[in-house]
């Protein structure tokens, strides 16, 4: 494959001598045009897919670096190659601002030209070969995204997902674009009670056969409502309903009665089945459901929301550490369950003590509950009571063995940024430097500094790079880089809506300001 080229220089003996007189073929490359000026160079490289582009600085109506600004911004891919008889500084320093890939000076040498053009051909094959790798790992992981999404939609209806963080992180994979914590949501059984599907294991799906033909009535997105099956037994299966649009809770159920009856007579029609619909209690968002579910299946407890609401409430009371406001906002939870089989206050609180552990840990306290010693306590009285004397002596552990000081985890992580500004630091990395999760740690940075991590380390790393644009012999993409920015134009644009100009400007200026300076001395 030969890549391709065109050619720029309002001199004609130099337009056609590097068209004709190179062996660009050999080279790898073909010259798909010449222009005499930069305009016409310009509309056709709009118009026309391009590898690189060859052009003089000073040409007619648009100059070099005009075009070398214009392939920057909008087709980064093509390599842009500049040539000139002028060495003026600032040409040199806004054709490297614009990711030129080298410079050349007429009266230009052919083996000049192939040497350089060699490299280019060398970095465009690498090029070529990441993408075509890239896209087939995308291909290959589309091919999983809807073995991924019931896999994730799975863990959260079997209550093996329950944490908020580990939701929001694993949904980006999955790619649906959903705010979780906006999104109404609830879980939809179906059953299968009589008819033709009974017969699961005469079809070639086997016991599969009902999950199957159920999950064939259902798009992802219906409306303004998303449906996920989850696949269950072999009569029986979940759908998990998201409604990112429908907020009113009466209007959802609603929507849900209808689509789910014209489900009961298709299937009735086709296969002379008839199936039981469930529709479960609408939560507020997916982390509610979520924080439930676990203790959903075959309970009959009409207000699992009222419940998970007052267990937020206690867990939420860690967080101010004072005990009788623990102890009253457990006590009004655990009221919840009187006259309640004590299988399901097992299950219940089974789980609360998980989440009560994760919250210690989350607090930096070396403290945890044996949630396994409910179990021994055969009425709700006396687990009330042993709850809560744990709980007075978790809180008064909590008072007695304070975590390390906040001022002290504070200065902790701002050494860590002066030490690693330059790599590619994560809140997570932050947080595990100074024994907090991430959460806990972001709130007590911004109560004791007034500003969110991220923007701390973006500070820390702009004032680096100011200190770095002083000295003349980085350049300017290489500072980016030296701070911790992957990429020229990600670090441009952090600079200036910090500085108010760009990186090649400060520098300008900083240049300019010195010159008077000396003159001034003068």
């Amino acid at each position: 494959m030969l890549y391709k080229i065109i050619i720029v220089d309002d001199e004609k003996n130099i337009r056609e001598g590097l068209s004709e007189f190179v062996d660009w073929n050999s080279l790898g490359f073909e010259v798909l045009a010449a222009f005499g000026d930069g305009q016409d160079a310009l509309e056709y490289i709009k118009n026309h897919p391009l590898d690189v582009v060859l052009t003089d600085i000073k040409i007619p109506f648009v100059s070099g670096l005009e075009i070398a600004r214009f392939v920057y911004e909008n087709i980064p891919k093509t390599k842009v190659v500049l040539i000139s008889a002028y060495k003026e500084f600032d040409f040199a320093k806004q054709a490297i601002d614009y990711n030129v890939v080298n410079y050349l000076l007429k009266p230009t040498q052919i083996d000049e030209i192939e040497s350089l053009f060699s490299s280019i051909k060398n970095q465009l094959d690498f090029q070529a070969a990441e993408e075509k790798r890239l896209k087939q790992k995308r291909q290959q992981y589309d091919t999983l995204i809807p073995a991924l999404r019931e896999q994730f939609f799975s863990d959260i209806i079997s209550g093996a997902l329950k944490n908020e963080e580990e939701i929001i992180e694993r949904s980006k994979v999955i790619r649906l674009g959903i705010d979780y914590e906006k999104s109404k949501c609830c879980i939809v059984n179906i059953k299968l009670i009589s008819g033709g599907l009974m017969e699961t294991r005469k079809t070639k799906y086997g016991e599969d056969y009902f999950a199957a033909v159920i999950k064939n009535f259902f798009k992802i997105e219906i409306g303004d409502t998303l449906y996920f099956p989850i696949f269950g037994t072999h009569d029986s299966i979940d759908v998990l309903i998201i409604s990112p649009m429908i907020t009113d809770e009466d209007i959802l159920k609603k929507s849900l009665e209808t689509h789910f009856d014209c489900i009961k007579s298709e299937i009735k029609s086709m296969f002379g089945a008839e199936i039981l619909v469930t529709i479960y209690p609408v939560f507020k968002n997916v982390f509610e459901l979520a924080a439930s579910r676990e203790n959903l299946k075959g309970k009959g407890l009409d207000d699992i929301a009222k419940i998970v609401e007052k267990q937020k409430v206690f867990i939420s009371s860690i967080d101010c550490g004072e005990p009788k406001y623990i102890i009253d906002s457990f006590n009004d939870y655990i009221n919840e369950f009187e006259n309640v089989n004590m299988d399901l206050v097992y299950n219940f609180l089974d789980a609360l003590f998980v989440v009560l552990n994760n919250k210690l840990k989350e607090l930096n306290i070396d403290w945890s509950v044996n949630n396994k010693e409910i179990y021994q306590f055969k009425n709700i009285d006396k687990l009330k009571a042993w709850s809560n004397s744990l709980l007075n002596k978790m809180t008064l552990f909590m008072q007695n063995n304070k975590p390390i000081s906040n001022s002290a985890v504070i200065k902790k992580a701002k050494g860590f940024v002066q030490l690693n500004y330059n790599k590619n630091i994560t809140l997570n990395d932050i947080a595990n430097e100074v024994f907090l999760s991430p959460v806990y740690f972001s709130r007590i940075f911004k109560q004791y500094t007034g500003e969110n991590f991220s923007n701390y380390l973006i500070n820390v790393r702009i004032q680096k790079a100011i200190e770095l644009l002083e000295n003349p012999q980085y350049k300017v993409y290489e500072i980016g880089a030296m701070v911790g920015y992957k990429t020229t134009k990600y670090f441009y644009k952090i600079f200036k809506s910090c500085t108010g100009y760009t990186p090649t400007e400060y520098r300008f200026n900083l240049i300019k300001k010195v010159g008077l300076d000396e003159q001034q001395k003068a």
